[in-house]
């Protein structure tokens, strides 16, 4: 018996668009260009091509600067709408006209009341945004399967297995493999979709990392101003930011970079891949990759696979120069783990 070990590259053959650069990017600056913008320059450092490597950059943090600015801009807003102490001053026909005394305090009150502090700093759910455009592009990608020509690979019949990662149901609607034959280990429509990046590569801030200028640069008068009353340093303070304060807001928000990052952790499938395969292990002496690229964040399954299928002869597919193709690069740790491992170029497993 062949397992089967399809990747993304596998639908790319068929030009299905499910390409992270080319596909997943137009999906998500078209839902919110905002949002699509903040990710880009986080995780992918303004850098289309690393989108190519989408799992590998996803969640590992290149640029806080926006992050920095995003949250300097809502402080700024509070800064820009209280730094006038005579802001609520009473009209002429006001029994309280004259009042600065009062004016200045109620001035305060909304100063203290709407100061952004610890534990108010916004952050995107950038996860839920992403999970979205995942969704669309498999959903579109589904709906053109039957449109595309079926490949004629050596084969590819129901009575081999098919460990597919991809979210498209390629294999079951263009190729007719019964679905009791397949497992998607990262899920499809309908189920939940895991992508993500290794823990390993997933950015954790220290608490010195973030560091943020709190000055207010709205603010044009001065604490012993005598054009005010005893109660203006009261309004000062509570449009000023102190070191402590300070400090607090830079640490409420490397605890939320770094819980948002970790959303972004790839949840691995090993024991839900032991039960589907474990029935089969004994029959299975060849195992045949095609599209994946054996990247980093995967590496453990096919480590686990080779040990629990006892060295099997493995046939990985590759589409560039065998001497500079990534797959190639990155198959060399399973070649140190099994001696019989062959890498061929794709059209190899074509009839």
């Amino acid at each position: 018996m062949i397992l089967f070990i399809i990747g993304n590259g596998f639908d790319r053959a068929h030009n299905l668009p499910t390409d992270y650069r080319k596909n997943l990017i137009p999906i998500l600056a078209k839902d919110n260009e905002n949002e699509f913008d903040f990710i880009n320059k986080i995780f992918f450092n303004n850098d289309e091509e690393l989108w190519s490597d989408f799992e590998n950059n996803i969640g590992n943090l290149k640029n806080d600067e926006p992050i920095i600015k995003r949250t300097r801009e809502e402080i700024d807003d509070f800064f820009a709408n209280n730094s006038d102490p005579s802001a609520y001053s009473y009209s002429p026909e006001d029994e309280n006209y004259g009042d600065q005394y009062t004016e200045v305090e109620n001035a305060t009150y909304e100063a203290e009341s709407n100061k952004v502090d610890y534990g108010e700093i916004e952050f995107s759910n950038l996860k839920s945004f992403v999970d979205r455009g995942m969704l669309k592009m498999v959903i579109e990608a589904n709906n053109e399967i039957l449109k595309r020509n079926k490949l004629k690979l050596k084969d590819f019949n129901s009575a081999n297995l098919y460990l597919t990662f991809n979210y498209t149901e390629t294999l079951e609607k263009l190729y007719r493999i019964p679905s009791s034959r397949i497992f998607h280990i990262h899920g499809k429509i309908g189920e939940e979709m895991v992508y993500g990046n290794d823990l390993n590569n997933i950015t954790i801030l220290d608490r010195e990392d973030i560091s943020l200028d709190l000055d207010n640069n709205y603010l044009e008068i001065e604490e012993n101003d005598t054009n005010y009353p005893s109660n203006l340093n009261d309004f000062v303070h509570a449009v000023t930011y102190s070191d402590d304060e300070r400090r607090s807001i830079e640490l409420d928000l490397v605890s939320k970079v770094n819980e948002e990052s970790s959303t972004f952790e790839k949840e691995l499938r090993l024991e839900d891949l032991s039960d589907w395969i474990n029935p089969y292990v004994e029959e299975i002496q060849e195992v045949r990759v095609l599209g994946h690229s054996l990247g980093y964040v995967d590496r453990e399954y096919f480590s686990w696979l080779n040990r629990i299928l006892n060295n099997p002869e493995w046939n990985i597919s590759y589409y560039h120069c065998k001497d500079t193709d990534p797959v190639v690069q990155n198959g060399e740790f399973l070649r140190s783990q099994n001696s019989d491992v062959h890498f061929k170029r794709f059209a190899e497993f074509c009839m």
